[in-house]
């Protein structure tokens, strides 16, 4: 779309649950698109068992210079649920600022 030299201030995402494959498509396969990008919104749809997926894509980002910056549950109250009688939900929004250029 010609758009690799322009700088993007902030990138929202909400691919409703395919965030992990757009994410390690964009740092496995075409991490230069992130060069340009200051702040990256993603609404994250948590499971259990994809903790460790998750992980390791929020550390792939700190290498590229971008630190979790704002985090909440989505407010959506269908979407709650207790564990250990504290109030959860499976969808965060998520917010990485990047702190230095590449």
């Amino acid at each position: 779309m010609g758009h690799e030299a322009t700088v993007i201030d902030y990138l929202k995402a909400d691919v409703e649950g395919s965030e992990i494959p757009m994410l390690t498509d964009i740092i496995n396969n075409t991490p230069n698109l992130l060069k340009n990008v200051k702040q990256i919104g993603v609404e994250v749809h948590l499971e259990r068992k994809l903790y460790g997926e998750y992980w390791k894509i929020f550390q792939q980002l700190e290498c590229y210079g971008f630190q979790l910056w704002f985090s909440e549950m989505n407010p959506v109250r269908k979407l709650f649920f207790k564990v250990k009688g504290k109030i959860r939900s499976c969808c965060y929004e998520m917010v990485w600022a990047r702190d230095r250029q590449w």
